[in-house]
């Protein structure tokens, strides 16, 4: 008896070891100790992961600061697809395995109609402040010039309106109706394509509210819609906000999700239908995903164990989802059954 008291310490104490060693390892065996929903995913690169498109539950692509990278077993394995004199931006998206865009910032647009293997340019002639393709066919790009361009033949050709406002997220739900957010609680919307907007601002409650870094919009219909961002509230206490409508924009209600996180709480939503949405985000340094399943009124909050900063996500209509950020981290998730 007095030999297996010996082995049961010796076991505990191994285990003990082996947890602790996993902690200081940040992600990895830890992780997997503690909770099996989420796999990290190799992308092969310690680039910072920008964005994510994805067209099934196989194929994907996604952005960094130094390339792109396509997976076509959702995620198991990454390639790099990166053209000759890459320069990095912030969005990529893919209409279908074939046709897909990116954001090269001063390069102009990329375009593909091969999945990425070749990418021909499309030169707008000013710097890109805010892209958001539509399909393989329509995009907007807002530009540095206090323009904001429209195609609607695959970056053929170009529509140009004034457009004098610095916006930080941008969102079409058809060819005419979309919202843009800007700075100071700005809110805008058109209903003719881009050629006019409809001032739509967050009012604040009572002023004590103050957004002036929203992050991201996202907008099921042409009257529900939800958009994430950070500021000052009552006392000047730094918070991650959601607003929400339900008219379309003229009214929105607030909500803090999170106070004094840097980065922040709330960097990228995504809604699979009415009910059911993602926040990827950051907290206390480690990345979180809040989920809710009533339009946003209450917020489940998961933390992921990394360290490393996370930026953006994709969510499937099946609810596989693909967060991704800081050094190449990504990671993937099965709806929970």
């Amino acid at each position: 008896m007095k030999h297996l008291k010996i082995i049961l310490f010796l076991t505990s104490f191994s285990l003990a070891l082996l947890l602790a060693s996993c902690e200081m390892e940040d992600i990895g065996l830890l992780r997997k100790l503690v909770d099996d929903r989420w796999v990290s995913q190799k992308t092969g690169t310690d680039s910072p992961i920008r964005d994510i498109s994805f067209v099934d539950n196989r194929q994907g692509w996604a952005l960094g600061y130094e390339t792109i990278l396509r997976t076509q077993n959702g995620g198991e394995t990454w390639e790099k697809l990166s053209p000759p004199g890459f320069v990095p931006g912030g969005t990529i998206y893919f209409s279908d395995a074939s046709n897909g865009w990116v954001n090269a910032v001063d390069q102009g647009l990329l375009k593909t109609t091969d999945g990425g293997n070749t990418w021909s340019t499309i030169s707008v002639n000013s710097y890109i402040r805010q892209f958001f393709p539509l399909n393989a066919q329509i995009a907007w790009a807002v530009t540095t010039d206090q323009t904001i361009l429209k195609t609607e033949d695959g970056g053929e050709t170009w529509d140009e309106y004034e457009f004098l406002y610095n916006v930080a997220a941008m969102q079409f739900i058809n060819e005419q109706v979309g919202w843009a957010a800007g700075y100071g609680n700005e809110i805008l919307k058109t209903e003719d394509g881009g050629r006019t907007w409809i001032d739509q601002s967050f009012k604040g409650q009572g002023g004590q509210i103050e957004i002036n870094d929203f992050q991201d919009a996202f907008f099921l219909d042409e009257i529900t819609g939800w958009i994430i961002g950070n500021g000052p509230g009552t006392g000047n206490q730094i918070g991650s906000y959601l607003l929400k409508t339900t008219d379309g924009g003229q009214t929105w209600h607030s909500q803090l999700l999170g106070s004094n996180s840097y980065p922040p709480l709330a960097q990228d939503i995504h809604f699979v239908d009415s009910q059911t949405g993602y926040i990827v985000g950051n907290e206390n340094e480690r990345g979180v995903i809040l989920s809710t399943t009533d339009g946003g009124q209450t917020w489940a909050k998961e933390q992921l164990l990394t360290s490393k900063e996370l930026c953006c996500l994709y969510v499937s209509n099946e609810q596989e989802i693909w967060v991704a950020g800081d050094e190449g981290a990504m990671f993937y998730s099965e709806k929970e059954q």
